[in-house]
């Protein structure tokens, strides 16, 4: 995303990336560039006679259909790299079940969008043990099941001219039920605020932005205004 002045808040806390998008760019190339690199290898492969020969082309088949994926997706995000970086920011964080939060949108130019859209994502994350794993190596893969998403705004034809900013603030009660950030065994709950933005041409993007979730303050932050009650 472009380099812009910073954009003058409007709520209180402002929520950062997951991940710069520069790296998110440069990970999705590299990671492109091995997976094509490991296709390669088995087409070379496949072409040694043999009983299985097939074998190789197809796993190179699957690496390459893989990596030519990733490398489109990279030419999306190549597109839309001088688009402003669209910031999030929330009334309070935690959010707290059973109580409405206001959430704003704020999208500085220069950007030209056929649509901008944000989502509140709850997500389950579960390390499930490898029964074989090797020295050295992970003994668990990671498994992610969406638990609820809930679309927050949609806006379509953005055209803002840079140095100008476009935003919208929406209010939303999460259910009491809801569940809180929080790790349990090898369960973690996560929480994030997902924003797609669809430009002209192959722009397109995905902007992360992690939030917590718990009823109430951290007890961290309890104890944080309680030492500074009694210093003050």
């Amino acid at each position: 995303m472009s380099s812009l002045p910073e954009t003058p808040s409007i709520l209180p806390v402002r929520l950062t990336r997951e991940t710069p998008f520069h790296s998110q760019m440069g990970c999705t190339l590299f990671l492109a560039v091995l997976l094509l690199v490991f296709a390669a290898f088995a087409f070379v492969a496949g072409k040694d006679p043999g009983k299985n020969q097939w074998v190789p082309w197809v796993v190179g088949a699957m690496f390459a259909l893989f990596g030519l994926l990733l490398l489109a997706a990279f030419v999306r995000q190549w597109a839309a790299r001088n688009v402003g970086e669209t910031v999030v920011e929330v009334s309070t964080e935690p959010l707290d079940p059973g109580k409405a939060s206001t959430f704003c949108f704020i999208q500085p130019g220069p950007a030209k969008l056929k649509s901008l859209r944000a989502s509140l994502v709850c997500i389950e994350v579960t390390r499930v043990p490898l029964p074989h794993a090797q020295a050295g190596r992970s003994d668990h893969r990671r498994e992610e099941r969406i638990l609820s998403t809930v679309n927050l705004i949609s806006a379509e034809r953005l055209h803002i001219l840079p140095g100008q900013t476009w935003h919208e603030r929406r209010d939303y009660l999460l259910p009491a039920d809801a569940p809180v950030s929080s790790t349990v065994g090898k369960v973690t709950i996560l929480w994030r605020i997902e924003v797609w933005g669809k430009g002209y041409g192959l722009a397109s993007f995905m902007h992360p932005f992690p939030v917590d979730v718990f009823h109430g303050p951290r007890p961290n932050e309890v104890a944080e205004d309680d030492t500074g009650e009694q210093t003050g």
